[in-house]
């Protein structure tokens, strides 16, 4: 049991407060039986599901929804949605479906720009000299695994969600 958690997340501005979760265990699942957060604004995000065990690996059956929710409060971005996405399948294979509705955004653009990006320095750990061949190179799917795995062999994330903007931004 969880009770009145709060999860913030800066780069995008997300606040979550007040979130209660309640998950039942069982010898082949763990179930999501309750989620509820406020976004602070009037706006709630629920959820619920099951994580399956099994011979095969977890599997995943889970929904979060959220209902006029302020998920990203950013100086140039602030916007709240009603959203119903279903997480499911095994680790290997997980598809990541569903439906955003904006139903209100402002977009502000900034009245000056930086004067210049900041060049870093980039020092890889555990990396290999030679570059792209080592064993934390990618698979030229832009993947890279830092574990020297190939990057199947984690699995994959299919995405199929729309977005829809139903005339609720503004700039």
């Amino acid at each position: 049991t969880l009770s009145d958690a709060t999860y913030e997340n800066f780069a995008a501005g997300t606040l979550l407060t007040n979130i209660e979760a309640r998950i039942d265990a069982t010898p082949d699942a763990l179930r999501l039986a309750t989620f509820t957060a406020s976004d602070g604004d009037g706006g709630e995000v629920t959820g619920s599901g099951v994580i399956r065990t099994g011979a095969n690996g977890p599997r995943l059956d889970l929904r979060i929804q959220s209902d006029g929710a302020v998920l990203v409060r950013r100086d140039e971005l602030e916007a709240a949605a009603d959203s119903t996405i279903d997480i499911t399948g095994p680790l290997t294979d997980l598809l990541v479906a569903g439906t955003i509705t904006v139903v209100r955004a402002e977009a502000r653009v900034p009245d000056t720009l930086p004067p210049e990006v900041a060049s870093l320095e980039v020092t890889e750990i555990g990396g290999d000299e030679a570059g792209r061949d080592g064993p934390n190179a990618g698979d030229g799917s832009g993947r890279t695994r830092d574990n020297g795995k190939k990057a199947e062999e984690a699995g994959r994330v299919q995405l199929d969600i729309r977005v829809k903007i139903p005339n609720r931004l503004f700039l």
